[in-house]
Formats: structure tokens, C-alpha cells, sequence
């Protein structure tokens, strides 16, 4: 090889190696996002961006990472993530601490959410961390997830599913039908029978019954956020072009998308749309809107696909040079109008080819090639003739401070002819060219005098997974002096504080400490010890008394347990007993209350027998160490097979759309056809169909144990 051949191929390995590694710090934005789906009474939002102002939220808000709300006392809010949905009581302040394809963490300081999974693929997690533990949600099903501040307590009930509960040093499996409140981040622990549904349970079941009765499923892809919305606003029909479409009922004859909203600063995907109407979400961010017949209608994309969530599916008109004519003048504008189905959406953030293609081919029908070749080239968008920009009805055009204060748009928007006259004589853009300011990143709410307490906010968490490490943002300083400037499209500039400092991370395999307090409250100590001095512990934790409510039952003979090794995986939480003021209190309060119950007074055991049961391990050797470390070993557990659950009968088609009466429009809606996003799922995937055929009745599980206090060796079991 000679030195000239040798030189240009040293420079193509570099040169692709920087461009591997510059495809690497692209990190494409994920999928979804949380929506806040649901307001009632006085709901606060602070954004990640400004942390120390509260806003009065707004519906249809995307919420993402280290975005928090709070319920003012008296209030509920919503926050659907797609295949799952959190719901907050009042007087609680939740945070996303991460949210990606793979991982959905949310923090809980303070109050009470109700949590419904209705599906988990296999490299998915969910996980809520508070200030006492890290619940890890293993199955789909219905949670519910309690934190004390006064007591530094949190409850963790499972109606329907499995989840994993982490602390420091203790892990335990929490099944169905299992209620346990957790002290302190060592895990002791209460625990009762699970309380009947309370009017907050009610209310989340009324929305989760809403969801599965619409009949959207049938014709968009499940992962779409905000869909089931749509049945109350529209109906569903077919046009031979576009297939199944939705049409919104009762709009204005002057209506046309992305009007009736306001424009907000929202990292990683920069100007995001948020919409007034209450079904104002999915036909904003998903597929595309097509005009026909004299009316607007929403075309999804294909069913079977996982679509990718759009910040706002529209083309931006102008640049720097937009000028249009006010009142006051002549002033910098900003204009836009819907794409239509086929045409390609550019993110005007910086993302790979994989996303820019998937981004586009999950939310309309259109040629991989079509896509490819405008990522190709830059400048394509100058070529193509988009077939909304030529409609006067359907490009909107507002002055630049309008925009970026997130003014609402029907207030400041031009004369529909006036700006179809204005994009004319400007080019077609990914996204208009000007700074946000701090309103941009606030949105449309006033600020708001309902806030979470001082204490709540700065309380630290316990985790299992590292939140990500500080976003790229602007400042609150840079914000301010922004003023809607002229920037770079991506102006990533600064880093907000890193979500990391409010957590500790918790490994899932941490061993106990022999001779420590008693990892249940209200557990009689081991034979031979007392209170003030404690003797080694097996390596299986003798069990502590089945609760009050069960009727004790004789169990099979446990199998041997192997040697004191580090856990792998949670235990089953076993059933401590309760006192009769904590039985109560979970009874009657739904496991709330303000003073943590002392732990019982100690008693005299019996003797212990001279020789060990078959099924407790050996105790551990002597050693010179002042402290014995053992692991936590549950007792094995039988295997439970599956079953299926009966089939549910579909919901009711909607009604064929028929033409109108004035204005002469034609009919060419007819009965949409059904497509079946389930058929496309991935295998793995589990969901509320899979169900384990023999589930734990609902109470407390006793292991065997040899140095129980009557000597009878034998483990209770209830039912």
C-alpha cells in the first residue's frame, strides 16, 4: 500500500469514527411522554426548566423528566403514559425522574397515586421511588403507592399484578392482594388484609372502565396517548383516500388544527404544541389531519406499529425574515400550517436516521424511500409542494412575542387570508428560529399559590436506577435575557441541577445484619434471646405470627434451605401480626395514620429445641468479626401455572357518519373498517390477559419455623 493510499485510508477510518461518535451524542428522544390527562380542583405544574416557580397546570401538558405536580388538598390529576397511568390524590407531589422506551421512574415525596399497568414488555420497567423505598412493578395491574410524612412510612398495596419492594439492606415481593406499610428504609413493616375500594379507588376505576370501553383501540395503535378521548368529541368513519379518520364534532366552520392552543419550550423536542380542546392530544401529536368534504378529520397512522410521539406535526413558514403588518406596524412573525398524510415531518432536533425514519413511518402511510431521501437532503423541503400551505384556511400566522410568550393563538392570530398571503413570500422551515423566554418554558398557566410544602420537595428517595444526569437547558438567567433572539436551532446550552443528587441508590442484593432489630414489628424474639441482646439469627428469619383476620391452617412441610448465600431476588414478604390499633388504623384510614406503632414488649421464649428443624439452615460460624452479615433466603415457593382470561366482548361500533343538511357537502364517510393493533404485539410482552390461574388468596403467608414459641415446628398458611 503507498503512503497516499495508506493516508486516505487512515481518513475514512477517522472519518467514520467521528461520525459514530457524533451519532452517539445524538441521543434520539424517546417515544412517549407523560400527558396530563386529567384536572380537577386546584393542580399545580413547575416545570424542569424554572424549578422555582408553580404554575396552575394545564390539561394535555407533556410532563418529562424532572417536571413535577402537585395536588392541592381536595384535587386530583392524571398522567397517562400510554400502556400505563398514574393518578395523584390530593395534597401529593409527584416527579418523573426518568422516562424513556424502557424505564418509567417516578418520584413520590409525599401523598397517595394510584397506578394501573395494563402492559409490560419484557425489557421494560417501571419503578416508584419514595422516601423509604424503591417499589419495582413487575407485572401489570393495579397499585396503590401511600407516603406518610409524619411517620416516614409508605404503604404498598397490590389489588391486581406483583411488585418488588427495595431498601437498604431488605427486599421483599409484594403479591396480590397484599398490603404492607414500610418504616424507615430498613423495611419493617405492618401488615393487614387489603382495604376495600375508598372514593379514590372508585374514581380510577370509573377512568380505567372509560378506557377499555372505547372504541378507538379498534383503529389506532394502543400506545397512542390520549385516544380513548376521542369517542366523546367525534365519531369514526372511512374515506377511500385516507382509510379510518376521525372527525371532531361540533367545530366552528373557521376552525382548523393547531389554532386553538398556544406554543411552549419543552427540552429535549423544543416548541411543542399544546391544545386547548379536552381531546386536544393525539390528533396533535400522532398521525396527521387531511381536509375533505369541506371538514377537517384526523388520520392516524397504521395500528400495528408503536407510534413515536411528535412534538408538533406541522411545517414552519419563515425564518428570520417573516415580517407581517399589525396595527402597530410592521413586526417579526411566525407561521405554520398542518402536514398532510404522506408528507414528511422534519424535527427541527437533532435525531438519527433510525428516529427520523420511524417518526414518520409509525404516524402516516408513506414510503421509506420518500423519508430517506429528504434526511438525505437538507434542502428538500424547498422542492416539495405542501399541499396545506395553498389553503387559506389552514396556515396560522402570529407576531414572534405572541409566539414565544405562549399567548393563546386564537387571540393573536392573523386574518386566515392575510397569512396565507404572508407564507407566500417565505421559504418552508423545520422550526422558526427565535429563543424561548421564561413564559415559553412556563406555558399558558398563571402562577399559582398551591404548592407542595418545603419538606416534601426536599426530601431525598430511594432508588434502584440512576435518574439520568442533568439535561441540557437554558438557564432561568438566559431565559430571561433571551427576548425571543435569533438562535441556532438547537441551542442546547446549559445544564439544570442533576435529578442524582435526590436519590439513594439501593443495590437489590444487600444482606441483613444478624442481631439487628427485627426486620417486622410486633415479632417475638428468637429463642434464647432478649430484647436488649440479641443472639445470631438463622439464615431463614424465623416467620412472625399470621395477622389477626386469618384462620390458620396447617401447610405442607417446607424443603430444606441451603446455605446462608447473597439473595438474588426479593423475598415474599412473610405476614407479621399486628397490634390491634395498626389492624385498625389500616381498616379504617386505608392504611393512614400519623404515629408509627411501638414495637411490641418483649417475652419470655420458650426454650429452644437442642436440635434444629430439617428446614432451618445452620446457624452461622463463630467469627471474630463484631458483626455477622447473613443473607436473606426465602423459603422456595410452588410454581403456579397461568390461564387465560375469558375473551371481552367488543365495544359497540360507532355510527356511520351521515352528510349535513346545509351547505350541500357530500358523503363519502362510510363505517370504518377495524384494525386490530393487538396482533402485532411483541411476544414477550405481558399484559392484563395473562393472568396467573392460581393466584394467593388474599392475607398473610408463615414459613415453617423450629424455634417458634409453642415448639410445633410447623409454618401457618391462610387462604
Amino acid at each position: 500500500m503507498t503512503r497516499a493510499a495508506f493516508q486516505t485510508f487512515l481518513a475514512v477510518v477517522v472519518g467514520a469514527f467521528v461520525a459514530l461518535a457524533c451519532a452517539a451524542a445524538w441521543a434520539d428522544p424517546p417515544a412517549r411522554v407523560a400527558r396530563l390527562s386529567f384536572i380537577s380542583g386546584n393542580v399545580s405544574f413547575s416545570p424542569a426548566a424554572d424549578p422555582e416557580h408553580w404554575v396552575v397546570a394545564h390539561l394535555n401538558r407533556p410532563v418529562f423528566i424532572g417536571d413535577r405536580v402537585w395536588t392541592d388538598q381536595g384535587s386530583r390529576a392524571e398522567l397517562e403514559l400510554g400502556t400505563a397511568v398514574l393518578r395523584a390524590g390530593d395534597d401529593t407531589v409527584a416527579t418523573v425522574l426518568n422516562l424513556d422506551d424502557r424505564l418509567i421512574q417516578i418520584e413520590v415525596t409525599q401523598g397517595h397515586l394510584n397506578v394501573r399497568v395494563r402492559s409490560l414488555a419484557s425489557d421494560e420497567s417501571f419503578e416508584i421511588d419514595t422516601p423509604n423505598l424503591a417499589f419495582a412493578i413487575t407485572r401489570p395491574g393495579n397499585y396503590r403507592v401511600e407516603v406518610d410524612a409524619q411517620d416516614n412510612s409508605t404503604v404498598v398495596a397490590v389489588r391486581d399484578g406483583r411488585g418488588e419492594v427495595y431498601g437498604e439492606g431488605a427486599s421483599y415481593l409484594v403479591d396480590r392482594g397484599q398490603w404492607y406499610r414500610f418504616y424507615g428504609t430498613a423495611l419493617e413493616n405492618d401488615y393487614a388484609r387489603i382495604p376495600p375500594v375508598d372514593d379514590f379507588d372508585r374514581w380510577a376505576l370509573a377512568r380505567d372502565a372509560r378506557h377499555e370501553r372505547s372504541v378507538g383501540a379498534r383503529y389506532v395503535s394502543r400506545a397512542v396517548i390520549g385516544y380513548d378521548d376521542l369517542d366523546q368529541y367525534g365519531s369514526w368513519s372511512v374515506v377511500p383516500e385516507y382509510g379510518n379518520v376521525w372527525v371532531p364534532r361540533g367545530m366552528p366552520a373557521d376552525w382548523a388544527p393547531y389554532r386553538n392552543g398556544h406554543w411552549a419550550w419543552i427540552e429535549p423536542w423544543g416548541w411543542t404544541w399544546i391544545d386547548d380542546a379536552p381531546w386536544g392530544f393525539a390528533p396533535f401529536h400522532y398521525g396527521r389531519w387531511a381536509y375533505a368534504n369541506a371538514r377537517w378529520m384526523w388520520v392516524p397512522g397504521p395500528a400495528n406499529v408503536r407510534p413515536i410521539y411528535a412534538p408538533a406535526l406541522v411545517a414552519f413558514v419563515g425564518g428570520n425574515d417573516l415580517t407581517i403588518n399589525v396595527s402597530t406596524g410592521t413586526v417579526r412573525g411566525v407561521a405554520w400550517f398542518p402536514l398532510a398524510p404522506g408528507e414528511v415531518y422534519r424535527p427541527a432536533y437533532r435525531v438519527t436516521r433510525n428516529y427520523y425514519t420511524e417518526v414518520n413511518v409509525t404516524n402516516t402511510r408513506i414510503d421509506k424511500v420518500v423519508v430517506t431521501n429528504t434526511y438525505d437532503n437538507p434542502h428538500a423541503s424547498r422542492e416539495v409542494r405542501y399541499r396545506y400551505r395553498e389553503l387559506p384556511s389552514a396556515v396560522t400566522a402570529v407576531p414572534v412575542n405572541a409566539f414565544v410568550e405562549s399567548r393563546p393563538v386564537a387571540h393573536a392570530a392573523l386574518p386566515p387570508r392575510v397569512a396565507a398571503e404572508v407564507v407566500q413570500r417565505a421559504a418552508v422551515a423545520a422550526a422558526p428560529v427565535v429563543a424561548p423566554v421564561r413564559a415559553s418554558v412556563i406555558g399558558a398557566g398563571a402562577p399559582s399559590a398551591a404548592k407542595p410544602p418545603v419538606p416534601a420537595i426536599e426530601r431525598r428517595v430511594v432508588a434502584r436506577h440512576e435518574p439520568p444526569a442533568a439535561l441540557p437547558r437554558y438557564t432561568p438567567h438566559e431565559l430571561d435575557v433571551n427576548a425571543g433572539n435569533v438562535v441556532d436551532a438547537n441551542p442546547h446550552r446549559n445544564a439544570a441541577p442533576e435529578l442524582r443528587e435526590r436519590v439513594r441508590i439501593v443495590t437489590p442484593a444487600q444482606p441483613t445484619l444478624a442481631g439487628s432489630a427485627a426486620r417486622h414489628r410486633n415479632t417475638s424474639p428468637t429463642a434464647g434471646s432478649t430484647a436488649a441482646q440479641a443472639a445470631p439469627q438463622p439464615a431463614t428469619p424465623a416467620p412472625p405470627k399470621a395477622p389477626p383476620q386469618a384462620a390458620p391452617q396447617a401447610a405442607p412441610q417446607a424443603a430444606p434451605q441451603a446455605a446462608p448465600q447473597a439473595a438474588t431476588a426479593p423475598r415474599t414478604a412473610p405476614a407479621p401480626a399486628m397490634t390491634p390499633g395498626a389492624a385498625a388504623s389500616a381498616a379504617e384510614h386505608h392504611g393512614r395514620r400519623t404515629q408509627p406503632t411501638p414495637p411490641a414488649a418483649p417475652r419470655v421464649a420458650q426454650p429452644a429445641p437442642t436440635a434444629p428443624p430439617p428446614h432451618a439452615a445452620p446457624p452461622p460460624a463463630a467469627s471474630d468479626s463484631t458483626v455477622t452479615r447473613i443473607a436473606p433466603v426465602a423459603p422456595p415457593r410452588p410454581a403456579m401455572p397461568e390461564r387465560r382470561a375469558a375473551p371481552v366482548a367488543p365495544a359497540s361500533a360507532p355510527a356511520t357518519t351521515h352528510p349535513g343538511k346545509g351547505g350541500g357537502e357530500r358523503a363519502n364517510l362510510a363505517k370504518p373498517r377495524e384494525e386490530h393493533a393487538d396482533h402485532a404485539k411483541p411476544k414477550e410482552e405481558h399484559t392484563e390477559h395473562a393472568k396467573p390461574k392460581q393466584e394467593r388468596a388474599q392475607g398473610a403467608e408463615a414459613r415453617p419455623n423450629g424455634a417458634e414459641e409453642h415448639g410445633q415446628g410447623k409454618a401457618q398458611h391462610e387462604h
